[in-house]
Formats: structure tokens, sequence, C-alpha cells
């Protein structure tokens, strides 16, 4: 069924007003833009010394009679309230509103949505442009041929190579008339190499009644709840629209509206011929730093850099920025306000942002250099040469698909001497030469070669896998592994060479053992901790093996908790489960639970914590987390499982509170879910919260209904762990009561994180652990196919412990019994080849 397109009486173009929108977007996008849109909104970021949406406003600008623009988007107003006061005296013949959406409605959506304010002075037409478009606009010659052809729509596009043109929405015109005959986006088959730059101009009459029609054909959603928030303005279409037109819809202009425009044939395309690009992903800024500056440098810009021996044009260089005269920079660089450049430095296809500074005789090259970051003396950021007009910001190294562009977030640092290359960098990391020699590990170990030999599927095992912004170049992740073996809390030798051995060999994630936040919430008082600084800092501490981690080019996570009542005793090769007395170090009158319920007759008496114990303990948590997040680690997972304190406070087994942290489900899940929002609020955004815990205390043969914690308890909490921020849940069982009736066998937990991952679907990813011990049998867990899958639905991760223990080469073995090439450390790659020789006669 065809959109109904109503054709339109001819006007005097001359005398017809015209207004235009920019389309801003909103925190829920922009996901692709990170590290740099953690901390600033994509359209406010700076490429060639301006704003990104400062150029569509540039390019309004331009346009005859233009007396208003809307910005339309999901930003709060506050946002770009001061962008709007700057430009408006920049452009003091235009008013600039911002009008905010209260949900995503889509491209075409929130145009009809805030129709009022759009129509208000009852202007004939309107642009369209989105902000994250970079091009030279030529929106007056989409105007003439508007009028030229009496034109219900033009739509701007141009050119691109075959390949790329799939990724595009894709037009097919009248060479002659440049009518536009089809449009279809993103399409499945080659269909034509003219694509949508998307920038329109619409005629009022007709795009508002498309929209209409196309929300009638949709009745089944709720009701727009959004309104204008820069004016007061009517909102006519509340009252005059039939209630199937206030059903709320997401309608986009390209998968929606545009190809039906096509039948009315007064559609049009207004081929450019200049520069054109997407700014989507954060590397993409590059290339359109180079484009903006090019241009501003062919039109004779008095904002750029003066050509010398040491300026290669074009460059801008803001006024406030500090640069030694013997530093050498371009083309195409962008030094923002109050940076500093130092002597001998080298700098070219690079944008260095506000307050950042590069240290004498560094080379940045093809890279962003985030706010407040620094860069020392001779240290090398670079990332990859890519045409400007190749549409995409990544490149296949080694077999492995990487960013070309090398970022570093906010408040970055570079050692002296260190080279980074082709890498993101998230805020307030810290990159520095590690005291040894290593060579680069790229692709890290563990990496499946793409493409395989013989062009065989890569198992799902050994596919990436992306968690905010931390990629992991497989799915077999290493359980954390107490070895108590640390002093007071520090660690040892022994770490270093236990976790070394494994990290070197490739897991897609190493987690460090549990990790107490207070002393007397360790297991044994040879257990690590992280109430001290000096956890960190020490000479084998928890930043030693995060930096020796990423030498490697591997991810290092940590998990942090509380032993709570089975705090305080001795390893196990002494004799499990006895409590470690004042003269072996331990505490065992110091031993805190949400009850004073002792896990056996063997282990200490806990006392139950009051509010205030459990108002320090926060304290002593949040605390915890800032070190995890100085010392680099790349996740974080809360230990809620194995009948460690939290745990303990979610089943009833051991909570037997009366107060509001007790007694019904939501009280006894309360305390997680405030340590969940407490470790999340002390995250950088773009890193992963994990979360372990035990689907089940297998207590269903021996207790009632309702009177231990269960796999529907899990379920049921899944959902709200989510919500908060976690992003993984790690699912183990049982370890909170002696009575525990465990059904063990291979991949004997993988059905409850089954049941969870059924439940929650998308909204979370679900690992397994426990007794994994084969790589097909892994491979089988995560694809939900073969005998050993435990059910159909697939899992996300697989974690695994006591085989790591076994074999630090795990992933190595599990990847030769799939078939799978990976890429192995360069130190001990000879030793995986085979011996050359003559074959044996």
């Amino acid at each position: 069924m065809s959109l109904q397109i109503p054709h339109r009486e001819k006007t005097s173009g001359s005398h017809a007003s015209t207004k235009a929108v920019i389309l801003v977007g909103g925190p829920s996008r922009g996901t692709r833009f990170r590290p740099l849109s953690l901390d600033l909104p994509k359209p406010l970021f700076e490429v060639a010394g301006h704003p990104i949406v400062w150029h569509c406003l540039t390019a309004i600008a331009k346009v005859p009679h233009i007396q208003e623009v809307c910005m339309i988007g999901y930003y709060d107003e506050s946002v770009f309230r001061d962008f709007i006061k700057d430009s408006s005296k920049e452009f003091p013949q235009i008013k600039i509103v911002y009008l905010r959406e209260y949900q995503a409605l889509g491209t075409a959506g929130g145009l009809y949505h805030f129709r009022d304010a759009i129509l208000k002075g009852k202007p004939e037409r309107f642009f369209v442009l989105n902000a994250d478009v970079c091009c030279s606009f030529p929106l007056n010659d989409m105007l003439h041929l508007f009028e030229s052809r009496d034109a219900e729509a033009v739509i701007l596009g141009t050119r691109v190579g075959e390949e790329a043109a799939s990724n595009f929405g894709c037009i097919v015109s009248d060479a002659h008339t440049r009518r536009v005959l089809h449009y279809v986006e993103k399409p499945e088959s080659h269909i034509s190499n003219l694509i949508n730059c998307g920038v329109y101009l619409f005629s009022t009459e007709t795009i508002f009644p498309s929209i209409r029609s196309a929300i009638k054909k949709r009745t089944e959603r709720p009701r727009l709840i959004s309104y204008p928030s820069s004016e007061n303005l009517q909102s006519s279409y509340f009252q005059d629209d039939d209630d199937e037109e206030k059903k709320n819809q997401v309608l986009r202009l390209e998968q929606d509206i545009l190809s039906d425009l096509a039948d009315s044939k007064q559609f049009f395309v207004h081929e450019t011929k200049d520069f054109w690009r997407q700014i989507k992903t954060a590397g993409s800024a590059i290339p359109a730093n180079a484009l903006y500056l090019q241009k501003a440098w062919q039109t004779g810009s008095e904002e750029l850099a003066k050509p010398s021996a040491n300026i290669l044009p074009p460059v801008f260089i803001h006024p406030t920025a500090d640069v030694d005269p013997t530093a050498k920079l371009g083309p195409n660089v962008s030094i923002g306000p109050r940076a500093v450049v130092g002597a001998g430095v080298r700098i070219k296809e690079a944008i260095v942002l506000e307050d950042a500074e590069i240290k004498h005789d560094a080379c940045v090259l093809y890279s962003i250099i985030g706010w407040n970051s620094r860069v020392g003396a001779w240290a090398r950021v670079e990332g990859t040469p890519t045409p400007v007009n190749s549409h995409t910001t990544s490149i296949i190294k080694n077999g492995v698909k990487v960013q070309s562009i090398t970022i570093l977030g906010k408040e970055c640092g570079v050692g002296d001497e260190v080279r980074v290359q082709n890498c993101v960098c998230l805020p307030f990391k810290e990159l520095k030469r590690v005291p040894f020699f290593t060579p680069a590990q790229e692709p890290p170990a563990g990496t499946a070669s793409s493409p395989q030999p013989n062009n065989t599927p890569i198992p799902k095992l050994f596919t990436p896998l992306k968690i905010r912004d931390v990629t992991f170049q497989n799915r077999i992740f290493l359980s954390p592994l107490c070895q108590y073996s640390a002093s007071n809390g520090h660690l040892q030798p022994w770490h270093y060479a236990h976790l070394g051995g494994i990290i070197s060999r490739g897991p897609g994630l190493a987690m460090v053992e549990a990790t107490s936040v207070t002393a007397e919430g360790r297991i044994t008082p040879e257990d690590s901790g992280i109430w001290l600084d000096s956890h960190v800092d020490a000479p084998f501490g928890l930043k030693s093996i995060v930096d020796f981690a990423h030498s490697q080019n591997q991810k290092i996570g940590i998990q942090i908790g509380h032993a709570g009542r089975k705090a305080s005793t001795v390893a196990p090769w002494l004799h499990s489960g006895t409590k470690a007395t004042g003269d072996v170090g331990g505490w065992e009158d110091n031993v805190w639970a949400p009850s004073e319920v002792p896990y056996n007759e063997h282990f200490p008496v806990p006392k139950a914590l009051s509010l205030e114990g459990i108002e320090e303990l926060k304290r002593a948590w949040g605390e915890g987390v800032k070190r995890a997040v100085r010392a680099g680690f790349d996740v974080i997972e809360i230990h809620s499982a194995h009948g460690y304190l939290l745990g303990e406070f979610l089943s009833p087994v051991s909570n037997k509170r009366t107060d509001r942290y007790g007694g019904s489900f939501e009280n006894r899940v309360r305390l997680t879910l405030e340590l969940v929002e407490l470790t999340r609020k002390e995250m950088p955004e773009g890193m992963p919260l994990f979360l372990r815990i035990s689907a089940t205390d297998w207590l269903e043969d021996v207790l009632g209904k309702g009177e231990s914690w269960t796999n529907e308890d899990t379920i049921r909490l899944a959902p709200l762990l989510a919500e908060r921020g976690v992003d993984l849940l790690d699912v183990s069982s049982g370890g909170n009561s002696p009575q525990q009736k465990i059904k063990s066998g291979p991949g004997y937990q993988a059905p409850f994180s089954k049941e969870i991952k059924k439940a929650v679907g998308d909204t979370l990813l679900v690992g397994t652990v426990g007794s994994i011990t084969s790589g097909k049998q892994a491979e089988a867990l995560l694809t939900g196919k073969g005998e050993d899958s435990r059910g159909e639905t697939e899992l996300d991760v697989a974690v695994v412990g006591r085989m790591f223990q076994k074999n630090p080469g795990l992933v190595w073995a599990f990847a030769e019994e799939l078939g799978v090439q990976v890429n192995v450390a360069n130190q001990i790659r000879w030793g995986f080849g085979g011996r050359p020789g003559k074959k044996d006669e």
C-alpha cells in the first residue's frame, strides 16, 4: 500500500518562505562515537575548530530569507543552551530554537511531532539536515532545483563505490530530469551508486500529510507523550487528529517515507560533486576534520594558520593554544583551546582537543587526543592512513578488524617513549612504558585468524564480543581463582606468575581473584584486598598485573566482594572450612553477615551488620571501586555468589533480618542493587560491569518453597540488575548452605544460565561456568547446538576456572580441538608450528 501523496498548488519561488531543521539525535544514540561522546554530545564535538552542528548552521545562514532554525533532539535543553546563545550572536539574522523529544521518535516522527513549531510563520518549504553529515551543504543549489522543477521534495545525493553503496539508502533517478524513480534503504543487492546524503528540502504541504499517512498504517503503538519545550506552542494536532494519529510511532524518513515519495513524480535529487562523509564513529571525525579544513583553505578562511616551513596547510590553531615554533603541523590538523604543543613535535591528520598537552618530540598521526590528555616526550600515537572517501574507519590488520584511527579519551596519559597504535583508549587511562622489553602483540593472543584457512566459519566461542567500549577477542573468560597467597591483601610474585602465564596465552578476559573491600571481608588471611592504596601501587600490586596484561594487548578484570559469614577461614589445602584464629592472622570475633547465623558449626559465628555498618560497607565498597578504576582494570565484577556477603543477603537461608534489608524479596535484593548502582556510578560509562550470582542454593529438595534462593528468584532479579547497568550475569550456583544437594555433571550449571538468558533476551549478556572441559562442549553451550548444549538457548560467554589451572594454554587447546587457527604470543609462537625437517623415510 503506497502512502497518499497530496499535490500542491504552484507558488512563486521568490516570495515563498523557508525554514530549516537540524536533527541532532540524543544520548540514547551516539554509542559508536564513544569514547568522545561520553562527555560531550556528538553534534558539539569540534572538527576544523567548530562544533559539528556549527557547520550545518553556517550553510543554512547562506540561504536567503531563512529566519528560523529548529534543532530537534533527545538531549536536555541545557545541553545546547550555550551553543544556541553563541550561535545567535554569530548569526543574528536567524532565530534558533531547540525542540526536545522525550522519547525517540525517529527522523520522520520528530518532524511530525513538532510540525506546529515548524509550520509557525507558514513556511512553504523547509530544509532537513542530519547533524552527523559532513559536506559542503549545497542548499542554494537544492533550492534552485526545487523551484525550477516545482518539486515536492529534493534529496541531496552523491556517488560512492558499489561495495559502499549497500550501506546507505540508494537512489535511482532519471539522468536527464533528475527525478527520483526509486529509493531503497540499504538494499541487499546492488541498486545504484547514487546514495542518500541525509540532507532534504520538503514542501510543507507534502511531507506532513505523507508522514500522517504512514502513521495511519500503524495503530498499535502507545501515543506520543513529548511536547515542544522551547516555546509555548498550541499543539493542535492532539485536538484535531483522530485517535489513530495520536499513537506513538518511531517513523524514519529513510525507511518509511522516501520510497513512497518517489511515486509523487515530484521528488528530485541534486547530486553533489563536492565532498560528503558521515560522522558516525569517533574515528570518522578525522576525515571530516580534513574535509572541512580543505574547504576552508580553498575559500581563503582567515581562521586557518598561515603556511610556513613548519605549517603544512590546512591547519587550524585556536588563538589560546600554545604551539612551539619548531613543532611541525599538518596537513589537516586542528589544535583546540589552551592545548600545548612542545618543541619538535610532529602532528599530521589529527585533532588535539582542549587543554591537551603534547610534549617535546612526540609524534601524533591519524589520531584524536582527548580533552586534558597528555602525550609524553618521544611518544608516538598513530593510526593507519585510509582514503578520505573510503567511508569506513576500520581496517583489517593481521586478519583482525581494528580502528584505523587512534583515539585517546578524556584525561588519558601516554608515557614518555610509549607507542600507541590503532587503538581506542577510554577516559582516565594511563598508557605507560613497562619497565621491560616485550614485543607488540598485534592482534592479541587468542584472536581467531580472519579469514580462516579454507574460509571455514569461525565458531562462536572465538568470535569477538564487544561490551560497552571494550572488545574481547574471544568468549573464553578466566574465572576468578583464589590463590590464598597474598600478604595483608597485597598480591605477591605468585599471582604475577599464575595470572601472567594464562593472560599471555589469550583468554578473552582474565579475572583477578575475589578481592575484598575490607580487611575483615577476606575469606582467608591470605586473600587479596583493595581497601588500601598500596594494594594498587605496590611492586606486585594490582596495577602491576594490569600493566602486564595491557602490555600483552589483553583484557583484565577484577572481582570485588566481601566474604560475609564465610570470612576468617584457612586455606583449603590446610583444612577446608576451618576458621582462622588470631594466632594465624584470623579475626573470628569480627566476622559480619546479614544475621547471626553461622555457615556451620566449624565457621565463625557472625555479627549482624547494623544499618550503620551497611553504610560503612558502602563507603568501603565505593573506595574499592575507585581503586579498581585507578588501577586500570577493563572490567569490574561484583561477587554476589557462593554464600558470601551479598549472596547471604539474597537468600532467606542466611538472611533473617526484619528491617529494610530482610524479609521480602525486594528487601533481600536491596543491598545488591544499591552496590550495583554505587559501582556503576564510580565507573567510566564505557567500562563493563559484571555480576556473579549463585542461581540457586540447591536446597529445593531440602526446604520448602520460598525458604531458599532459587533460579526463579535469579530470573526475577536479572532485569533489575540490567536496569542499573550490569552488562553480564556470570551464573554459578550454591555455596550458601552445607545442606545443598548439587546435581553435578558436565556443564551442570548451564541450564540455569539458559533459563535466565531465555527470560532476559538481549537486555543482559549471560555467561555459564562450571565443569566446562572441552572446546566442543563450550561451543555447544554458547550456540545451543550439539549433545553438550544443555538446551537450545544461546549463551554469550564460557567462564572457565579449574581447567585453566590445569592448562594455562587452554584457549589454544580449545581452538585446536575446534579446528580454529588463533594468534599466539610472539615469544612462544615458534613452538606451535612444529619443527621443520625431512620426513621420515
